[in-house]
């Protein structure tokens, strides 16, 4: 479908800033460094866990809004041969 503009690389990012913050809370909370999120009801390897999810979640959306994965021979954009 085309290029993508700078208007939505720059939603991507600002869409990834929470998952990135909220991932980075929970694996901070996870080694034990701070009570970012609140009281844990759960065990903190668990919370690390979700939070690393989070994280990753977050920064695959923010390296794709930034151009990863869209290379110069990509074949997604037209007819082969």
């Amino acid at each position: 479908m085309g290029e993508e503009g700078p208007k939505a690389s720059l939603g991507g990012l600002i869409f990834s800033l929470p998952l990135l913050g909220v991932g980075g809370a929970g694996v901070a909370q996870g080694f034990g460094l701070c009570q970012c999120l609140g009281k844990p009801l759960v065990p903190l390897w668990v919370i690390g866990l979700a939070g690393l999810v989070f994280l990753l979640g977050g920064l695959g959306i923010a390296a794709r809004s930034l151009g990863a994965g869209r290379g110069a021979g990509s074949r997604s954009s037209g007819s082969s041969g």
